[in-house]
């Protein structure tokens, strides 16, 4: 037991988290410890180095009382102290204290821990700074800190002022991870010689739990030597407690040999530790590290403590308005989203701009879904729909994943073996379900962001277990690169926040928007129902009236009170006396059908019957329905429809009146049936495609099938826009094939005249206008414009190809500027300019000056100006495909199916020849369009090369007279 407390045994690496580092049964040696018991302090446990320190061996002070052993001032010191620290306990409870001897001054420091007051004796160091200079030094250092804006630039000055105040060689700001509890060195200052730590991330395993748990309680930490020679306490267990004595709130308290070993791998002699909290969660810390023994004074200590608290509230500060900035960005996105939905837009609409970057914006996501009812909406960066559909479903069976909740991953292949694949749109996810009037979901997605993580060593090498059994951290602290795949960028804590309070307002609209539809329909029901002018009378089985409504008495008082129709009455009896007069027929067929539908043989009757009234004609339809549910019976209503009937026949003859309108307009005219999907049109309407009407036949099945492929589908999107109330009205200019197999231009323009309760259209209607003449003219139109526009093309390279011929002082500089222009006038053809000169003797031959196209595998570069038809001639020749002309002799090896020869001619001397050859056969129109640009080029080329001689002869005159 002793031994264990003392030097205890490293644990296993499975129990490395366990290790009992705040019970280690020994002190640092630099100071001393006492452990004191109830009001009179009694000593009840010491460090073995009392006699070191105090004089006293401790068989000499336990069980003494501290004022007996060590005299009145330190108990009365310790007194105050405890006095102090219960009303403010924040604040260090320290004091001086005198030794009896005078030799010593110590700085004391008192704690609780169990029933047990400790107290804790150091040396004060005769070489410490004073600490008002310290104070103002800290002071002054913390002004210029706190002028630092950002989190960065704040943290590496403070780094570099802890190393100006501490001394110690290297200082580092380091923060822990939230989620795994990895650190990364933020900020650090150092000698020049140290290696950088700057940037490197440590694993969780260097500060484990129960240390974490420490520097929560404890938030400053001292070791002057990890070589040190630990001071244990007597006796190993406290008489007060029989445990070992809890030294987490020590300042002396013993290292773990782990840790100790794990510095003397870094090259580190001593160290100094200070927590940074935030919000009572243990942020990073600020730690020092000294390749050199090194003891500091308790006055720099208690310094230390206070600035890294004043840190830790800087840090909570900014990163507070950081926080603050980006909820409120969020909050903003959601905002505009709900906007948007009380503006009337509904949720699949807000998958499109301007609204859709809100959406994502609301959770800083690159792309959405809408999941509803097995359909799938995107907007942004996302898989496809089906995938999409695989992945919710997947995730729905996930064990731990609860359907009716929000799920968020930032690595969905940790879950899904196989999205590895999906990288690139959905690395991370989150998936939020709606609880609103119809189930339906939300899904959020993040593309891969790869990360590069430097390491301060192998984080997968962390321990190492010797030969012996025992662990020992690594060794090796350089710089080890991991490269982190197929997550997305992590999903902070606001944006998943953001996620829910915009999953509740959209829960709440859609709410509102259904209880308004609600309430709205209830209006709409009552309206209709006030609105109503059905007389409705209801029977029993036996056909008996039970219940009349406020019309049905209405009309009976109108037509003398007839107490035949009043409850009470057989209505069947009715019928059969009915029978004899003159409206029989009818009332037989009414007796015939309410017996069916009393005796459910049948399901409804109706019945349209005339009721003459002395001064006008009537109509009356009939309706009987069976009662629901158990009970016999039915309901019957008569409805006067003559206004009905008396607008049919008004309509029948309105539409005869339109038949002729749309026969003098020569327009065709169709009925569309939207729901069967039956089609009825007029004669014209055939007749434009060359059918008569019996051939047609009369479904939009069949309107489909003619209109011409590739103009189907901006046809249908055209009538899906007017169904959906996009556009007031249909509108389509497209092709329908004729009976001759031609196609036929129509204008095809309707407006959807009846909808179902739902909203769905269920009639149409329009009219066909034959277009095809007007779509002649327009193509005809088009064709002139680009002649136009080729013809203002080929005039704007010609002007400047005799600009630059202008400014020619020989005819060899005019060569090239006239492949070139005729390369640009000329585009896709071939073709030269040949002059004549000698070659091999003959002056007669032309030779080929300027080239342009793929003239060279089609003409030689000389040949004889009797090989050409338009030299002979002394004319243009022009070859075409269709033509009979006679082909020259000057090419190579084929003759092209289009060309032009053109006899450059200047008062009977001819200077040369132009050629201008195609590859393929030229309609009449480009053929006739070529023949005049070749004939302008040539005049301008001509008048050029002509010019040029005659300057080049002026120039050799006064040689010639020489």
């Amino acid at each position: 037991m002793t031994d264990y407390f003392i030097n205890p045994a490293l644990p296993d690496l499975n129990q490395c988290e366990a290790e009992p580092i705040q019970i280690p049964g020994s002190i640092q040696p630099h100071g001393v410890l006492l452990a004191l018991y109830g009001a009179t302090l009694r000593i009840t446990q010491v460090s073995d180095n009392c006699q070191t320190w105090l004089g006293f061996a401790p068989s000499a002070l336990l069980e003494q009382e501290l004022a007996t052993v060590l005299g009145e001032a330190l108990a009365n010191a310790v007194h105050f102290a405890l006095v102090r620290d219960h009303e403010q306990p924040a604040a260090p409870a320290a004091f001086h204290w005198q030794a009896p001897s005078g030799i010593q001054l110590f700085n004391g420091h008192i704690h609780h821990a169990d029933a047990l007051t400790i107290l804790e004796l150091e040396p004060v160091l005769a070489d410490a700074p004073h600490l008002r200079d310290i104070l103002i030094q800290a002071v002054r250092g913390f002004e210029a800190l706190q002028r630092q804006a950002e989190l960065p630039v704040r943290l590496q000055t403070a780094a570099a002022l802890f190393r100006q105040l501490t001394g110690y060689d290297r200082v580092m700001i380091y923060r822990l991870d939230a989620d795994d509890w990895h650190g990364e060195v933020l900020a650090e200052a150092r000698r020049a010689d140290l290696e950088p730590y700057l940037g490197l991330h440590f694993p969780a395993s260097d500060i484990p739990a129960q240390a974490r748990e420490l520097y929560l309680r404890s938030p400053t930490r001292v070791i002057v030597d990890i070589d040190y020679m630990a001071s244990p306490l007597v006796p190993v267990l406290n008489p007060i407690t029989a445990q070992p004595l809890d030294l987490s709130l020590s300042q002396l308290r013993s290292v773990s040999p782990v840790h100790l070993e794990y510095l003397r791998n870094m090259g580190v002699r001593a160290t100094l530790t200070a927590s940074l909290l935030n919000d009572g969660q243990l942020w990073g810390l600020i730690a020092c590290h000294h390749t050199m023994p090194r003891q500091i004074s308790g006055e720099l200590r208690e310094i230390v403590a206070w600035m890294a608290r004043d840190l830790s509230h800087q840090i909570m500060l900014l990163e507070e308005r950081q926080r603050q900035r980006k909820t409120a960005q969020l909050k903003h996105c959601r905002k505009l989203v709900i906007a948007a939905m009380r503006n009337g837009r509904r949720l699949t609409e807000l998958l499109h701009e301007p609204e859709l970057t809100a959406l994502l914006g609301a959770v800083e996501a690159d792309g959405v879904a809408v999941i509803q009812d097995g359909h799938v909406s995107t907007g942004g960066v996302t898989p496809a729909p089906a995938q999409i559909l695989e992945l919710v479903a997947r995730l729905s069976a996930e064990p731990g994943i609860a359907a009716d909740q929000l799920f968020a991953t930032d690595c969905l292949s940790a879950h899904l073996e196989d999205a590895n694949n999906l990288v690139g749109s959905a690395a991370g996810v989150v998936l939020l379900p709606l609880e609103a009037t119809l189930p339906l979901k939300l899904m959020w997605f993040r593309d891969e962001q790869l990360r590069h993580i430097t390491w301060g060593g192998n984080p997968d090498k962390a321990m190492n277990i010797e030969s012996d059994g025992r662990i020992s951290p690594r060794q090796s602290f350089a710089a080890w690169q991991q490269t982190v795949a197929h997550h997305s960028r992590h999903w902070s804590a606001e944006e998943l926040e953001s996620a829910h309070k915009l999953s509740a307002l959209l829960d709440i609209e859609s709410r509102r928007v259904a209880e308004d539809a609600r309430r709205a329909q209830e209006i709409l029901l009552k309206d209709v129902l006030d609105s109503l002018t059905a007389q409705i009378a209801v029977l029993d089985q036996r056909g008996v009236i039970i219940l009349v409504n406020a019309n049905w008495q209405r009309f009976a008082d109108e037509n003398g009170g007839d107490v035949n129709c009043q409850p009470g009455v057989n209505y069947l009896t009715v019928c059969n006396r009915v029978m004899s007069g003159q409206d029989g027929v009818d009332a037989q067929a009414a007796l015939q059908g309410i017996q069916q539908v009393l005796a459910r043989t049948r399901d409804t009757f109706n019945l349209i019957y005339s009721c003459d009234s002395p001064t006008e004609q009537r109509w009356f339809e009939m309706r009987v329905l069976p009662l629901s549910g158990a009970q016999l019976g039915a309901v019957i209503a008569h409805e006067d429809i003559t206004t009905q009937m008396l607008a049919q026949r008004a309509l029948q003859a309105s539409e005869q009146r339109l038949q002729r309108v749309l026969d003098g307009a020569n327009d065709g005219f169709w009925d569309w049936n939207v729901a069967t999907g039956e089609q009825q049109m007029n004669r014209r309407w055939a007749e434009m495609l060359g059918y008569t009407l019996d051939e047609i036949a009369p479904s939009v099945k069949s309107w489909e099938q003619r209109v011409h492929p590739d103009d189907l589908p901006a046809c249908l999107a055209a009538v899906q826009a007017h169904f959906s109330g996009a556009t007031p009205y249909y509108q389509s200019e497209h092709r329908l094939r004729t009976k001759d197999g031609g196609w036929c231009w129509i204008l095809a323009r309707g407006r959807v005249t009846a909808r179902d309760a739902a909203g769905q259209p269920t009639w149409m209607a329009g009219t066909h206008t034959d277009i095809s003449e007007r779509r002649v003219i327009e193509a005809q139109l088009c064709v002139s414009l680009a002649v136009l526009k080729r013809h203002d093309a080929q005039m704007s390279a010609l002007n400047h190809m005799n600009d630059l011929l202008l400014s020619c002082l020989t005819r060899e500089e005019a060569y090239p500027i006239i492949a070139q222009g005729a390369a640009a006038l000329f585009a896709d053809m071939f073709g030269t300019l040949a002059v004549s000169g000698e070659s091999n003797g003959t002056e007669e031959d032309l030779r080929c000056v300027a080239v342009w196209g793929d003239a060279a595998d089609w003409l030689p570069s000389t040949f004889s100006p009797h090989e050409c038809w338009a030299l002979r001639r002394g004319k243009l020749h022009e070859v075409s495909a269709d033509g009979d002309a006679l082909a020259c002799q000057h090419f190579l090896d084929q003759t092209p199916p289009t060309f032009f020869c053109v006899p450059l001619t200047v008062r009977g001397t001819t200077l040369g020849l132009l050629h201008i050859g195609s590859h393929t056969a030229l309609d009449a129109n480009r053929f006739r369009e070529l023949r005049t640009l070749a004939i302008a080029v040539s005049e301008s080329i001509k008048l050029a090369l002509s010019n040029l001689q005659f300057q080049e002869t002026l120039r050799d005159l006064p040689k010639a007279q020489n």
